[in-house]
């Protein structure tokens, strides 16, 4: 991505339009000439409208003050570049926290930002973050019995294949699996905990429950009957598979995809 390059002229926004005031004029000159209060006063009229460009993020509030302080970090190194000329301090300022929040966010490799390309705004990012929070709120509540979705998760997120499953998670409760996977996910992805945990709500619940109050149709209840008043954070996932358990992680991820889609078309 290059972003580093600062081009006025490419913001078209209601903001580019307006000229930079003379008393931000003055205050930029007085900075680069050392005037520390100077900034700080560019600071004052600016930081709450630049930390709003971050509150998208739904990050931690430390998080985002470090986010707002490396932006104001960048704005004073390209400082000597503002153009009155060619837009307001706002405009120049803004451009700097959205390149901070593109750095960000390229680190969420699960939403991969960068394949949206340079010219993603934060309301693009936005829409994106939000689309990501409701599949996988949509993925943890309706995409079917617990041990489905643990196998769809280390399967379809977090890239496990099927044998690698079998041989090294077969033996483990599904509350810890459950633990195990949200642990993975949550350091791979970057995506903010407070929201990943909000998602994954759904699963944790549902480890207290008994078995026959996950499997709701009577094949299911058939096929696992002797599960069936067991607490379901107690059953390990090799209880689940039948004489092939790769075609079984396989078909499981399947159907959570399927029951996934399902949803998503009721909420369109």
């Amino acid at each position: 991505m290059k972003l580093e390059l600062f081009d006025q002229d490419s913001n078209n926004n209601s903001e580019q339009e307006i000229k930079a005031k003379p008393e931000d004029i003055r205050l930029v000159q007085d900075a680069l000439i050392g005037n520390d209060k100077a900034f700080a006063q560019l600071y004052q009229k600016y930081h709450l409208a630049i930390r709003t460009i971050f509150l998208i993020s739904r990050s931690s509030i430390k998080e985002i003050d470090d986010l707002e302080q490396d932006a104001w970090a960048l704005i004073w190194q390209k400082l000597a570049i503002f153009d009155p000329k060619k837009g307001s301090f706002y405009t120049f300022a803004h451009y700097y926290a959205v390149i901070i929040l593109k750095r960000f966010l390229s680190k969420l490799k699960f939403l991969e930002i960068l394949s949206l390309g340079e010219e993603v705004s934060p309301e693009q990012i936005f829409l994106l973050l939000e689309k990501t929070w409701e599949y996988l709120r949509i993925t943890f509540q309706y995409g079917g019995p617990p041990h489905m979705k643990i196998a769809f998760g280390f399967n379809k997120l977090l890239g496990y294949g099927p044998q690698r499953i079998i041989s090294e998670l077969s033996q483990d409760q599904l509350r810890e699996l459950s633990q195990k996977f949200i642990t993975i996910f949550d350091e791979d992805s970057k995506l903010p905990k407070s929201r990943t945990q909000e998602c994954f709500r759904y699963i944790f619940n549902e480890m207290d429950m008994k078995v026959i109050e996950v499997l709701k149709d009577k094949n299911s209840q058939n096929t696992y009957k002797d599960l069936l008043h067991y607490i379901v954070g107690s059953t390990f996932l090799q209880h689940y598979y039948n004489a092939n358990p790769s075609a079984n992680i396989s078909d499981w991820s399947n159907k959570v995809i399927q029951r996934v889609r399902r949803e998503l078309i009721k909420c369109s």
